[in-house]
């Protein structure tokens, strides 16, 4: 299946996801901080598909789709 990366700056939400995808057997990256989803998309994550909220505090989720954007 696919690598997905999950952000959301609620922790129970970025769970909730990446259990529900597992159990569809897909790899599961999970993220609570927008900040740090970007610093793992340059540092060379590679996903498939981004799932983010889109308000977050610090970095929002259109800067994490940008970054994913770049990396890909």
């Amino acid at each position: 299946m696919g690598r997905v990366l999950v952000v959301d700056d609620d922790h129970s939400t970025v769970e909730a996801m990446a259990m529900l995808l597992g159990q569809d057997g897909h790899q599961v990256q999970g993220f609570t901080s927008g900040k740090e989803a970007v610093a793992a998309l340059r540092g060379g994550h590679t996903s498939d598909v981004v799932i983010t909220d889109f308000e977050m505090p610090v970095v929002d989720g259109a800067a994490v789709t940008r970054a994913a954007r770049e990396s890909s």
